[in-house]
């Protein structure tokens, strides 16, 4: 039977092809910026910062009003909120107007998270877990497309001021839309996953299995997952075209192959994920290909390699693993998925606000610096990997004989 929320679904994942275009919009346009506003590099990063920002402050609080007051309205402000953060940027007469709707966009942000995470939750009970991997399905093509309409407005010689006003009227057509769909009921947040239902028997046991170190540790990797790929986003294209020599417009492509690799991510980890019982290998084996991928850029600089490295990245760090691992999390911490999902979501914005403002001071040093804290950033994602995949085997598969 056809679900009756599937054109809700649809409409949601719509927002997310226009946030993935949005978490890269000011990095893909910082020289454009820059000269709008005659200012340095590193004073675009400083705005960039605000999107981080803008999610820290607002993300758990906007959770709790989500389900106090409803998850529409709070879908409705988001959309909102990114048509002013999109022409806001754009119309901004210097940087500290442009850091103040590119705060509004990292609340937009935080808006749309609470709001779609559990409507998706609550409308796809039968397979939740797939319902909300396939937002970063839907981010990832953002990531992919946006990269190629600035190359085509680059080829032709247009402004690339229209690389902000696309966006916003697509939203907003998409908002009008949503007006007028149906949203399911609220449900309690302990029934998240229809799946997850007869296991709840387990709550005792994996309470006096999992630690508080283990939050710690889920949050550090939702930290330093996200910095890993920031840094990519960031600092791709510039690296691509001053170290291995492509043109401008040739850079940009090669970063919508990181959203290539993120689209390419989804169906691989569902592959894997009924081919492997353990979910944290799986994580495990995407923060080893991230690791190698930086390597290998930093020994081999070229442009196949370059565009190489977009693709691995996308896949290893993007399109569905962060949902992976916060699904894990909450199979420690049943009894809490909603704060597991604020708090983890919160330490990826701590990584969008902190990441531009470190980068920023390294550029002094060069690109190649820059790359290699990448690999520094990489190899702890990867330990935080091994130090899940270790509990996961202590903490979940010693308890899935306890019916």
């Amino acid at each position: 039977m056809k679900n009756k929320y599937l054109s809700t679904g649809i409409g949601l994942y719509v927002n997310y092809i226009v946030l993935g275009a949005a978490s890269i919009i000011l990095v893909q346009n910082t020289e454009f910026l820059a000269d709008k506003w005659g200012v340095e590099t590193s004073t675009v990063l400083w705005v960039i910062s605000a999107l981080g920002l803008g999610k820290i402050l607002s993300i758990i609080i906007s959770g709790f009003l989500s389900d106090k007051f409803g998850r529409k309205p709070f879908i409705l402000l988001g959309i909102v909120s990114y048509i002013l953060f999109f022409l806001g940027v754009l119309y901004s007469p210097t940087p500290g107007i442009a850091f103040g709707f590119t705060l509004l966009g990292g609340i937009a942000n935080a808006f749309l998270d609470t709001g779609t995470y559990p409507a998706l939750i609550e409308g796809f009970p039968e397979r939740p877990g797939f319902a909300t991997m396939l937002v970063g399905f839907a981010v990832s093509w953002g990531q992919f497309l946006f990269p190629l309409l600035l190359a085509l407005l680059v080829f032709q010689g247009q402004w690339l001021g229209y690389s902000f006003i696309i966006p916003a009227v697509l939203i907003a057509l998409n908002g009008f839309y949503m007006k007028s769909r149906k949203f399911p009921t609220q449900i309690p947040d302990q029934i998240l996953d229809a799946e997850e239902s007869s296991s709840e028997a387990k709550i005792g046991v994996l309470k006096g299995k999992a630690k508080k170190s283990d939050w710690i540790i889920f949050l550090l990797y939702a930290y330093f997952c996200q910095a890993t790929s920031y840094i990519v986003v960031t600092w791709l294209a510039p690296y691509a075209a001053d170290i291995s020599g492509v043109s401008i417009a040739s850079s940009r492509i090669i970063m919508s192959l990181y959203g290539a690799g993120a689209i390419l991510c989804v169906p691989l980890t569902y592959k894997l994920q009924n081919r492997f019982r353990n979910d944290s290998s799986i994580a495990l084996m995407y923060s080893v290909v991230s690791v190698m991928a930086v390597i290998l850029l930093l020994l081999f600089p070229t442009p196949v390699m370059c565009a190489l490295f977009a693709m691995l990245i996308g896949i290893a760090c993007e399109g569905g693993v962060m949902q992976l691992v916060l699904t894990i999390m909450t199979q420690f911490f049943p009894e809490c998925k909603g704060r597991c999902t604020g708090l983890y979501y919160a330490l990826t914005g701590v990584a969008t606000f902190s990441i531009p403002l470190m980068t920023g001071q390294l550029i002094q040093y060069g690109l190649n610096m820059i790359m290699l804290f990448d690999l520094f950033v990489a190899i702890i994602f990867m330990i935080l990997s091994l130090m899940i995949y270790q509990r996961y085997k202590v903490v979940i598969e010693n308890n899935r004989d306890i019916e």
